[in-house]
């Protein structure tokens, strides 16, 4: 039989795939969560060059940690940049946990405090947009010589509808500081052993639950 000619066939098109999972749904939202986990990887072999990153799969730090003490400066700053090779639309409340253990080395009992910052950017090029941000201020009393207080900041904040598309970069940005020993714990896994942690300082101190860095950020799916 002939095929009529004024009747083409149409094949539609097929956009790139669209992230279509999500570890929990929310139901007050109506949107989907996904989890993202920040650390580091030693980039180069044998030369010790730390590359923080962020992904999708918990896997072992490098290092998992960063130290600053009082002689070093204030704040630690530290920017862990995810590269999308799928199409990703975010939107809504954004948590941002950061494991913190601030250790006091004054040499008598001590109140310490911690302030720690967290934000959200979409990154294209050299350009960094920012999507919003939150903070967290965490107190002890009396604490002793040499003695570690583990705290587990929760910082929320809203973000607007946002689309990132391949090749773009999801950016977390962490600030911390405390008067005393600061150590800012990054690794995915969430090992709290001190074989992986021995030498910061804090050694000697209760990680708590997690050493994991993670940021919980609500996805749409995007079939456009």
């Amino acid at each position: 039989m002939t095929l009529n000619p004024s009747i083409r066939k149409v094949t539609p098109a097929v956009q790139p795939q669209a992230v279509a999972s999500y570890d929990f749904f929310d139901l007050a939202s109506g949107k989907g969560i996904k989890t993202f986990y920040c650390g580091d990887v030693n980039s180069v072999s044998g030369a010790n060059t730390i590359e923080y990153k962020m992904g999708t799969s918990p896997w072992y730090s490098d290092q998992g940690y960063f130290v600053r003490t009082r002689a070093e400066g204030a704040w630690i700053d530290l920017t862990f940049d995810m590269i999308l090779n799928m199409p990703l639309v975010i939107e809504g409340e954004t948590i941002i946990n950061v494991p913190i253990i601030q250790k006091n080395d004054s040499g008598g009992t001590n109140n310490i405090t911690s302030h720690t910052i967290a934000a959200l950017y979409k990154v294209d090029g050299d350009q960094a947009i920012f999507l919003g941000s939150g903070a967290s201020v965490f107190k002890k009393n009396g604490v002793g010589n040499n003695e570690g207080i583990f705290h587990l900041h929760a910082i929320s904040f809203d973000i607007p509808k946002t689309r990132i598309i391949p090749n773009q970069k999801m950016r977390v940005n962490v600030q911390s500081s405390g008067k005393y020993v600061q150590v800012v714990g990054f690794d995915p896994h969430g090992r709290t052993n001190d074989e992986i942690f021995d030498g910061t300082g804090a050694a000697s101190t209760d990680w708590g639950t997690t050493t994991a860095l993670t940021a919980q950020i609500p996805i749409v799916i995007d079939i456009s």
